[in-house]
């Protein structure tokens, strides 16, 4: 196996709007340009650099949900991306231009300051565009974990669980991915 870095370089700009009088809920967006430098070396070696333009609009709610006091936070996005490799030296018309439209969100429940549980969804389609080989995947993913504090809030336990699965139109092709891992972090 060979190991090379990646490189990138990235540009963005985040606007939040909020109501200084509701603290409970925000609108952010983000314009991110990123320039990646082997990325998908080894499998395509001609593609050098690939460019990521970016622009995500973000519906962000917090709120203290009583009687039962736990706190609750939620997250709905939508992203509108554009990735492309212009710089493909093989052939031109080969170099792949990628539209992708993605959903997410999250929701995050906290009885206390030392128990957390948060999930995740996310959906996209894309489009790949200006090339012969055309396709369309579809990419599925889902993420649980629970974040476990200590009693003197340095130390973190975090058990969690993903799948993600991808359809690959037309050729048929489906891909299918489970996660589950234990991570444990230190403040010091």
């Amino acid at each position: 196996t060979q190991l090379r870095p990646l490189f990138t370089r990235a540009y963005g700009t985040e606007i939040t709007f909020s109501d200084p009088k509701n603290k409970e809920g925000q609108i952010r967006y983000t314009h991110d340009y990123r320039e990646l430098y082997n990325n998908n070396y080894p499998k395509w070696p001609q593609e050098k650099k690939e460019m990521w333009d970016q622009n995500e609009i973000l519906l962000m709610h917090s709120k203290r949900l009583e009687p039962v006091g736990w706190n609750y936070t939620s997250n709905l996005g939508y992203r509108y991306s554009t990735l492309s490799d212009k710089e493909d030296p093989a052939d031109v018309n080969d170099a792949f231009y990628n539209i992708r439209h993605t959903y997410f969100g999250s929701l995050s429940l906290a009885p206390n300051d030392k128990l957390e549980w948060f999930g995740q969804a996310e959906y996209f389609k894309a489009q790949y565009v200006k090339c012969h080989w055309s396709y369309n995947p579809d990419h599925f993913m889902g993420r649980m974990e629970l974040r476990i504090k200590s009693d003197d809030m340095k130390t973190m336990y975090v058990p969690s669980f993903s799948y993600s699965k991808d359809y690959y139109y037309p050729f048929k092709d489906t891909y299918q991915k489970y996660e589950i891992y234990y991570r444990v972090g230190r403040d010091f």
